[in-house]
């Protein structure tokens, strides 16, 4: 492939890309979003508790002990 041209005009290169349907032109600046309301103080938030047996404290199982090799 060959460049057999440059167009390096920007009025040229708008009208050739509005023709083609190809101009986007940059969105402009937007202030950043507002900040959220904080929660309502009088809103009750449901907590469940479920209450999860304590593995840690289990004995082990028998086939997973150590056992020592006697010689």
């Amino acid at each position: 492939m060959r460049v057999i041209a440059l167009i390096d005009n920007p009025g040229v290169v708008l009208r050739i890309l509005e023709h083609l349907g190809r101009w986007a032109p940059e969105p402009a600046e937007r202030a950043p979003p507002e900040k959220a309301p904080d929660w309502p103080r009088n809103a009750v938030i449901p907590i469940t508790y479920h209450p999860v047996p304590d593995i840690a404290l289990r004995e082990p199982c028998v086939r997973h002990k150590i056992r020592s090799i006697s010689t």
